[in-house]
């Protein structure tokens, strides 16, 4: 009998869990009170140097809002080395992952 209360418990606590479950989001907008942002589209190149042992996070992203200022947080193991990238990356992958147009 003991046995059955436990594993009923444990069902029931699933249960509950999976309903109470709300998403997790990796990223997310860091907005202004009363100032909603929007993605309105993103990309990311991660490329990885193995003789430095440095993973690479190259990010595009287009907003939508009437913010002036806000933040955008990504978490990452380790304090990131910030710069600046052109679009230069994202066009050379988009020439080289192209569909090949065969007539």
């Amino acid at each position: 009998m003991m046995r059955f209360v436990i594993v009923l418990s444990g069902l029931a606590i699933g249960i509950i869990a999976t309903i109470a479950y709300t998403d997790a989001h990796g990223c997310a907008v860091a907005p202004p009170n009363n100032k909603p942002v929007e993605i309105a589209d993103e990309s990311a190149i991660i490329v990885w140097d193995s003789a430095s042992g440095t993973e690479h996070f190259i990010r595009r992203a287009t907003f939508k809002s009437a913010a002036q200022d806000f933040g955008f947080l990504v978490p990452t193991p380790t304090k990131p080395e910030l710069a600046e990238a052109d679009d230069a990356a994202f066009k050379e992958l988009a020439r080289i992952t192209a569909p090949k147009v065969v007539t």
